[in-house]
């Protein structure tokens, strides 16, 4: 589906506050399409009763023709409004451009995002602290089983991944996200069987990753039920394939995993294949490159952190979040239930990542939850 040249934007997605005129103005003139060719519509309508009786043939063929041409025009106006939009990069009112949140208001539903620029004047707002955060589980799969690890070493099972997704979907995630961290590694392609059970199980978004290293495997991959793409090794080593990426399946399925570590010169470098090749790539520089390629959205993973269950590493996040304004998901290092508060609150990360916690029920997604919101926090 193209995208319309009019587009309705929900209230909710300016931080709670009320529209400026400006801003009123520039709705009110992106919805009046459809009334506009409805209204022409009425014009044939009552000329066309005029000269009825006078019979012109030629006249009343014509003013009919228009007639159904105007209507026709108004009726699909109104209803492309209220499609919700999937494949297309962003949505424009006012110079506002949002990406990947489900906004429902006044009957109008769009794909839109957690990254969200309103240019009214010189006006910046940064969506991270307007929208609602999300709290993903994530399964890291080995040989058809969920495993977990300390700074990539020593994995152990934990159980079967579709079981577990199941249950996270029960329990309120927001997000579930499927890596196989073999396939990268040893070149396998994805568990895409894996993928299609689970998408038959559970009703929230499902970013896989893993051994997804072209197009095809992107298309492949959508295809087996996953709602985004995430690239990692192979978006260092080939950065096209975000470009690739987010221009056939659109920026909204394309998430850019990183795993990085400190450099011990005070800056940080990426790593590929899980963690075991340093690709001598600054951190900061390839997230910019990222965010320019048109991808949507980055799940930053500090190595230094993971799995030490230590807190998230505020230093790289406040880092990463100050250099893009793509959404960034944290990941790497919950231990406590403290944690995801604190990340939201220290960062403008959108959404927070774990794993452990959740995989041998120290918490429940239901208890963050709550606990984000008993300090203040906005919560899907």
């Amino acid at each position: 589906m193209t995208e319309p040249d009019r587009e309705f934007i929900a209230p909710e997605l300016l931080g709670h506050r009320a529209l400026t005129a400006e801003e009123k103005r520039a709705v009110h003139k992106s919805n009046r399409g459809g009334s506009t060719d409805l209204f022409a519509a009425g014009i044939c309508a009552v000329l066309l009763w005029v000269i009825q009786p006078l019979e012109p043939h030629f006249w009343n063929m014509l003013l009919t023709g228009l007639l159904a041409v105007f209507v026709l025009a108004g009726i699909l106006t109104r209803l492309d409004r209220r499609i919700a939009y999937q494949g297309c990069g962003s949505v424009t009112v006012a110079e506002m451009q949002v990406q990947y949140q489900t906004v429902a208001a006044s009957g109008f539903i769009f794909r839109v995002g957690n990254s969200a620029r309103l240019s009214a004047g010189n006006e910046h707002i940064r969506s991270s602290n307007m929208l609602a955060k999300r709290i993903i589980p994530c399964l890291d799969v080995r040989h058809g089983k969920v495993v977990k690890g300390v700074n990539f070493e020593g994995v152990k099972d934990v159980g079967d991944p579709v079981a577990c997704a199941a249950e996270y979907n029960r329990q309120g995630a927001d997000e579930i996200v499927f890596y196989d961290i073999v396939a990268s590694h040893e070149g396998r392609g994805t568990f895409l069987d894996v993928v299609r059970e689970t998408a038959k199980q559970v009703f929230v978004p499902l970013t896989v990753g893993g051994g997804i290293s072209s197009v095809a495997d992107m298309r492949e991959t959508l295809r087996a039920g996953a709602d985004k793409i995430s690239v990692n090794s192979a978006a260092v080593k080939n950065p096209q394939l975000i470009s690739d990426g987010a221009e056939i399946f659109g920026s909204q399925c394309i998430v850019v995993g990183i795993d990085a570590k400190r450099d011990g010169k005070g800056g940080y470098t990426v790593y590929a294949n899980g963690g075991r090749i340093d690709m001598h790539v600054d951190l900061l520089e390839w997230v910019t490159e990222i965010e320019q390629r048109g991808a949507g959205e980055i799940c930053l993973n500090s190595i230094d952190t993971d799995g030490v269950r230590g807190g998230f590493d505020i230093e790289m996040l406040k880092a990463v979040c100050a250099r893009v304004r793509i959404p960034v998901i944290a990941s790497g290092g919950a231990g406590k239930l403290e944690h995801f508060a604190e990340v939201f609150e220290q960062t403008d990360a959108t959404a927070a990542l774990a794993a452990s916690l959740f995989h041998f029920g120290e918490l429940t997604i239901p208890q963050v939850k709550a606990d984000c919101r008993s300090k203040g926090i906005a919560m899907r």
